[in-house]
């Protein structure tokens, strides 16, 4: 819908539709196996896009607006979610004449609703998965890397500063991993906040995350660290590690 309404700047129609579909045989186009889908599309009647770009639209960083007024991440991350969820995502477009984006996602039966306390722990692959919180001050990356933390089954919460994660992990006992960008705005920075997570609570697990030169210097080089960009696998595979080794002082 963002998209949408960046690409009528001078006013247009915007449509949203949803629909229930059934696929007979296997969609090889879509990568789909047979069942019901809901489908949502949404349309515009704005700039449109030429075949290179639909080409490309999904790719992570890919932006053909302005520098300042996107990330290029938006649309990776729908594609990110629809796959991850057992679905799919496909465009259609023509220069001067709108955009179509159809969401497929699994139709299922309805879960029984959910009573009594939230318990943020959760289970993955037989192994428990700690609450982890996610502090990241841009939020289109926020986005990208909860995806990513979601998809590997861990539980999520959110903090676009260091003050406001500090806070939470003085108050929220649950919370078992700290996953931290270096560079934010704020009286705390990433090094900073994982030095006071680290005294508070001294078996939390903590991550820095970076893509700054300096993520191995001075007080980030007691923790472990991410260099971004980094993969699912990367992700997944450094806290696999990190979860079998006891918190360092």
């Amino acid at each position: 819908v963002l998209n949408a309404r960046d690409a009528m700047e001078g006013g247009g129609q915007l449509t949203l539709a949803a629909s229930r579909i059934t696929l007979a045989e296997r969609d090889s186009e879509l990568q789909l196996p047979p069942g019901d889908y809901l489908r949502l599309d949404v349309s515009d009647t704005g700039s449109g896009m030429s075949h290179e770009v639909q080409l490309r639209v999904f790719e992570p960083f890919f932006t053909t607006k302005r520098f300042g007024s996107g990330s290029g991440l938006g649309l990776a991350m729908v594609y990110g979610f629809a796959r991850q969820s057992g679905g799919a995502v496909q465009v259609s477009s023509t220069p001067g004449k709108g955009s179509l984006f159809s969401l497929y996602l699994p139709y299922t039966a309805p879960e029984v609703a959910l009573t009594g306390r939230l318990n943020f722990s959760g289970k993955a692959g037989g192994r428990e998965r700690p609450l982890v919180l996610l502090v990241e001050d841009d939020p289109d990356v926020r986005r990208v890397v909860r995806l990513q933390l979601t998809g590997l089954g861990f539980p999520v919460l959110e903090a676009e500063s260091g003050d406001e994660a500090a806070l939470m992990v003085a108050s929220i006992d649950d919370i078992g991993l700290l996953l931290t960008d270096i560079v934010m705005p704020g009286q705390l920075d990433g090094r900073a906040l994982a030095q006071h997570a680290r005294q508070l609570r001294p078996k939390m697990r903590i991550v820095l995350m970076s893509g700054y030169d300096e993520v191995g210097r001075g007080a980030a080089a007691n923790f472990p660290k991410l260099e971004k960009p980094f993969t699912p696998a990367q992700l997944a595979a450094l806290l696999d590690e990190v979860m079998l080794c006891p918190p360092q002082p």
